[in-house]
């Protein structure tokens, strides 16, 4: 119910609503209607007529509608209508013949019932620019036939055909559209945002004289190359396929396509690549779908013959090219230079691309991957801008780039334009003082706080050139996190003052102070860095005085304890001295020799063989006595001043006893034991065991250990005991036993480690 009274109102004011008429001037040249009008203001060149249409009107347009003086002056005419009233428009043969001066003719008509006479443009002679784009119900064949004929539009330069007949049926551009236009040397035609189901490549071959060709967001279902030649395209400079949606067939399927270790010899590659050269400027941005990633991985493409093309600027972005790998023989694309790769998602790009496209002059890599490139392969990347030695600008915008590699320009010196904006960049890492002709370099959107002094040389050594009369380059800086919050920043906040190179108020640079607010850079900014280094310094000495003192005053301390040390350790040892020249109670001994006899070999040896073997296949009674116990006791004997026994082991007591009661009564009358240990010794439970005894009698154990075994100890105990004594390393050599150090370092261990007792006598 509610509905149905919405609707009757809404009847009942559209139309007051599209009765309601004006016209008004926009400007001194510009007339803006929504009617016809008789009379025209003077001066009026322009004159847009937009939703005219009346409810169930049948309106007929014909030459009286512009016949009055004024109308003579128009330039300009825009003819549109969306409205949804019921009616008939109809453009009647000839009824723009009266515009004698019209350049430009613009029908936007969406209408449902649009009837466009065959002769409308009869007269129409000086209309440079037809535009019907939008007109969705207006039929193909209807409008050729009112292009059709020599007396018809015959200056015309630029067709408009935009969504024509869309609502009819897809567009056909064949070779009876061609024929049509062969007469009028028109020069560009733009088809955007259509369906075009079947495109004849040879009309280019019709339209000899066109410039443009603009087919950018438009749906292709056919192409037909039948009689067509490249040298149809010869006369056209500019060809706009971007957003193009190609036939399905042609398209490569969704996912990675690899293309690895391929060599292109087909010359279908060469023909199509003619084809798509020849025109000086072709854009192809996103012509592949989106779900497919390409990767071109060493490959090589064989030119035999020299290209005759014309093409100067070529642009691929957006095609999710993500590897590219190629490199040309024989000859190469000599007349591209400027090329754009930006929005592929590119990882990869081959400094030897260059031997397909030599004279670069302008190369865009913005919005890529090349990040990946800088760390996965970072002397190849060094090389990439070097290899187009004829580069004049460059592009390595958002690429998340960390660092520039030093020699990345030293092959440009034709560089003009260097864009490393919005990347990761901290510091200037690049050469530039070889950059005669540089007058850009941007850094703006990077992760630059503080320029150190190599970076602000490099930026000081860029050279200035007569290229643009003595005129310094400009470093970019804006929008980076520029610090001033600490001593560090005084050097570079004082060059930005300074130098030529950038522009602080143009842009509009501003540093961050103590407290994360931004601040104007200016003098006062330095005299705060400097207040603030003052500061750090004062605090610095102060800090350092303090140091040294606390330095001073630990030296003095560690040199009286050093001191007190060696005192107590003189006294230690002369105690224990005294009571070994004594020689009663645990000082009868200076100290218990303690050795394993399982090392021992063939017996029936004499002893010049045995000393000659090995130790750890040989050690005997003799071995022990003659490199063991003759030194040890002698160096004893000379510290002590007693030529009495002090070196006791177990075959030196009296019989009739058991093993473990020499064993005990050898440890009771010595103050230290020292081991003789070899591999076996470890691996004996019987020694082991006696090791445990001597801890507990809290006697010092001393380990003369041979030389390589300390890490062949398996058991996590004997590891323990052997790791908290005292250890001297020995060998044999040439028939000699080597001992790593000297025996009286032994004898000082021997009373150092002694424990002295407040019972003793």
């Amino acid at each position: 119910m509610m509905s149905a009274i919405y609707l009757s109102l809404f009847l009942c004011v559209l139309p007051s609503a599209i009765s309601k008429t004006y016209c008004h001037k926009e400007n001194n040249a510009t007339l803006n209607c929504n009617y016809f009008p008789n009379e025209l203001p003077e001066k009026v060149s322009r004159v847009i007529i937009q939703n005219f249409r009346k409810v169930d009107e049948n309106l007929v347009v014909n030459g009286s509608f512009f016949a009055t003086k004024n109308w003579r002056f128009v330039k300009y005419l825009e003819i549109s209508d969306e409205s949804v009233v019921s009616g008939t428009l109809t453009l009647d043969a000839g009824c723009f013949s009266q515009l004698k001066v019209l350049v430009e003719l613009h029908l936007h008509l969406a209408l449902a019932d649009f009837i466009l006479s065959a002769d409308a443009f009869v007269g129409a002679n000086s209309v440079r620019v037809l535009n019907v784009s939008s007109c969705v119900r207006l039929d193909m064949q209807d409008f050729l036939a009112s292009l059709n004929g020599t007396n018809k539009l015959r200056n015309l330069k630029v067709l408009a055909i935009s969504r024509l007949s869309h609502y009819r049926g897809p567009l056909v551009v064949d070779l009876i559209f061609g024929n049509i236009l062969q007469t009028k040397r028109v020069t560009e035609i733009e088809i955007i945002g259509s369906e075009i189901s079947y495109l004849r490549l040879s009309i280019f071959g019709c339209v000899k004289s066109l410039e443009k060709f603009n087919v950018s967001q438009s749906q292709l279902s056919h192409t037909d190359d039948k009689g067509f030649n490249i040298s149809d395209l010869s006369s056209l400079k500019v060809m706009d396929l971007s957003y193009l949606e190609l036939p399905k067939t042609g398209m490569p399927p969704p996912g990675k396509l690899v293309l690895s270790n391929e060599y292109f010899t087909d010359e279908r590659i060469i023909r199509v690549l003619s084809g798509i050269l020849t025109p000086i400027s072709v854009n192809g941005t996103s012509i592949f779908p989106k779900t497919t990633h390409i990767w071109i991985i060493n490959c090589t493409l064989p030119i035999n013959k020299p290209l005759h093309i014309h093409g100067r600027e070529l642009v691929i972005k957006q095609n999710n090219l993500r590897h590219f790998d190629l490199r040309c023989t024989n000859n190469s694309i000599s007349s591209i230079e400027v090329v754009d790769f930006s929005e592929n998602g590119l990882q990869f790009f081959t400094p030897f691309a260059a031997t397909c496209l030599p004279q670069i002059k302008m190369l865009d890599f913005t919005n890529n991957q090349l990040f990946i490139m800088e760390k996965q392969n970072i002397s190849l990347f060094a090389k990439l801008a070097g290899s187009f030695s004829y580069l004049q600008f460059i592009s390595f915008s958002e690429n998340n780039l960390q660092t520039i590699p030093y020699n990345m320009f030293s092959n440009n010196s034709a560089l003009e334009f260097i864009d490393l904006s919005s990347n990761k960049l901290q510091q200037v890492t690049f050469s530039l003082e070889h950059l005669c002709k540089l007058k850009t370099l941007d850094l703006r959107n990077n992760l630059i706080h503080i320029l150190n002094d190599l970076s602000i040389d490099r930026l000081n050594s860029i050279p200035d050139s007569s290229y643009h009369k003595k005129k310094n380059a400009t470093v970019i800086l804006a929008s980076n996190s520029i610090s001033c919050s600490t001593c560090n920043a005084k050097h570079f906040i004082q060059w930005i003052l300074t130098t030529n190179y950038v522009n602080i108020t143009s842009q509009n640079l501003k540093c961050l102070d103590n407290d994360g607010r931004k601040t104007e850079i200016s003098e006062k900014t330095v005299q705060h860095l400097k207040h603030l280094c003052n500061l750090l310094l004062y605090i610095i000495s102060s800090c350092s005085s303090a140091i040294l003192f606390i330095l001073i005053i630990v030296a003095f301390v560690y040199k009286l304890y050093k001191r007190r040390f060696l005192i107590r350790q003189r006294e230690h040892r002369y105690n224990v001295i005294e009571r070994l020249r004594v020689g009663l109670h645990q000082y009868k001994y200076a100290c218990y020799l303690v050795y394993s006899l399982e090392d021992s070999g063939n017996e029936e040896c004499d002893s010049e063989q045995r000393y000659m073997i090995d130790s750890e296949h040989f050690m005997n009674r003799e071995f022990v006595e003659n490199y063991f116990i003759a030194p040890l006791k002698r160096n004893l004997q000379h510290e002590i001043g007693a030529e009495r026994q002090l070196v006791c082991c177990d075959e030196d007591s009296d019989g009739g006893r058991s093993d473990f009661d020499v064993f005990f009564n050898n440890l009771a009358s010595s103050s230290s034991v020292v081991v003789i240990a070899s591999e076996k010794f470890f691996s004996n439970a019987l020694y082991c065991w006696m090791l445990e005894q001597v801890i507990a009698q809290e006697k010092q154990i001393i380990f003369l250990i041979e030389d390589g075994i300390a890490h062949k100890l398996r058991k996590e105990e004997t590891k323990r005991i052997f790791k908290n004594c005292k250890k001297f390393k020995w060998k044999i050599e040439n028939g000699e036993l080597i001992l790593k150090t000297s025996w009286n370092e032994v004898c000082l261990a021997i009373f150092d480690g002694t424990c002295l007792s407040e019972n003793d006598n």
